[in-house]
């Protein structure tokens, strides 16, 4: 795109081209003329594509294209389809130049996303340590849930991120949250095979023999993991081997030791056999 010239940008849109499309590259170039064809042909102000356009007009620096925007509405907080902003795509990418420009030009760094996505989440299970640091130090509510009661710190656990992890904990992040159907970060960080997160978490307080509603004692997913740290870390904060309480307050027999003697992992169900 050259000049202000909207003769070829008329072209493109005789020819069906949506003006959203091209509206963030007129603003990075600071195409004043043409993005003003763009909103009074039908791109949306208020659109995804539009606060693309006030973030690269803001970035270069091109405060004719900005002021145009701005004053048809466009703000750097309108999400696309799926509810995701351009802070959940900078906090997900792990582009924190992005994201720390973002958050001083005022952009809200909490917005969810359709499922009750933060961008704190997404930096999260993305191992995105950085930006987890800087929506941290902008104090983002760092036990926001989503729409499955997940919070941060359920998300860093599945994907067994410690270093992740152990920066939401010391950011207040509740070390024993449940979800919707009763996982905690524990049985999450059990079930990636993550030992030295499991050690983090009961070092920080999370109870070795907690249930989830359907799924079980965190044990069990250490030893269906194969995590030997993780299985020695649950024993030795307290887990129980032979039965688990269930959240009705009902006695059970654990499956604990079943899986361990079919897991061809010898050395475990020893370990296993001798707790019980």
């Amino acid at each position: 795109m050259t000049g202000d010239d909207p003769g070829p940008v008329e072209a493109l849109l005789e020819r069906g081209l949506a003006p959203g499309v091209i509206l963030p590259l007129a603003a990075a170039e600071n195409r004043a003329e043409i993005v003003r064809l763009l909103l009074s042909r039908g791109a949306d102000p208020l659109g995804f594509e539009a606060s693309r356009a006030l973030f690269a007009a803001l970035v270069g620096e091109h405060p004719e294209a900005a002021a145009l925007l701005t004053k048809a509405g466009a703000t750097l907080d309108a999400p696309d389809g799926l509810g995701l902003t351009l802070v959940h795509a900078a906090a997900a990418r792990g582009r924190t130049a992005d994201l720390r420009r973002l958050l001083a030009l005022g952009a809200d760094g909490e917005l969810a996303t359709n499922t009750g996505v933060t961008p704190l989440m997404s930096a999260a299970a993305n191992g995105r340590r950085r930006a987890v640091a800087l929506l941290l130090g902008a104090r983002v509510e760092v036990d926001a849930r989503d729409r499955d009661g997940w919070s941060a710190l359920h998300y860093a656990a599945s994907g067994g991120r410690t270093t992740v992890a152990r920066m939401l904990l010391e950011g207040g992040a509740a070390v024993g949250s449940s979800s919707e159907l009763g996982w905690t970060p524990l049985h999450l960080a059990c079930r990636a095979g993550a030992g030295e997160l499991v050690e983090e978490l009961l070092a920080a307080g999370a109870d070795s023999n907690v249930e989830s509603h359907a799924a079980g004692p965190p044990l069990l997913f250490a030893v269906r993991s194969g995590d030997r740290r993780a299985v020695a870390a649950l024993l030795a904060a307290g887990a129980n081997v032979g039965t688990h309480t269930d959240p009705d307050g009902v006695p059970r027999r654990t499956d604990v030791l079943w899986w361990a003697e079919r897991s061809e992992n010898e050395p475990l169900a020893r370990r296993l056999r001798g707790s019980h």
